[in-house]
């Protein structure tokens, strides 16, 4: 039998729906309404884990690794690129204070391997293309 449910928006009536529903499963009787009362507490259910999982902040990783350039650390993106340098460990945090603090930022220490430099270069690259053309100019 299709069931068309009608899923609350705020997420607490959500919650409050589905205990309730919990609950009516175990007063019911006849099949039909135990049938009824299951698809709805399962898609309710589906609807909570799904906004749930939504309403997670994505966590950002910043790979703190050796340094380049006389700096003796490194910090880099998740796949280990170079986003820039930093003397103390402690200016690496405060960089990131805020971002850590609210669960958006991870860091991470790699001191034992070297920030990848490959993404920094190829920029380079470009930039040094692009003025060479507006040079000609």
């Amino acid at each position: 039998m299709a069931l068309y449910v009608q899923i609350p928006k705020d997420v607490e009536k959500l919650k409050r729906s589905i205990s309730v529903l919990e609950w009516q499963l175990q007063q019911d009787k006849d099949e039909q309404s135990k049938e009824i009362h299951r698809q709805t507490l399962e898609a309710f259910k589906a609807a909570l884990s799904g906004r749930e999982a939504q309403n997670e902040p994505q966590k950002h990783i910043i790979r703190v690794r050796r340094g380049v350039n006389g700096f003796k650390y490194s910090a880099c993106n998740e796949q280990g690129y170079f986003i820039g340098n930093f003397k103390k460990l402690g200016d690496v945090r405060k960089h990131w204070a805020w971002e850590v603090r609210h669960g958006y930022t991870v860091i991470i220490r790699e001191l034992d391997q070297m920030p990848d430099m490959s993404e920094l270069e190829h920029t380079t690259e470009n930039v040094k293309k692009l003025l060479q053309l507006y040079a000609k100019k």
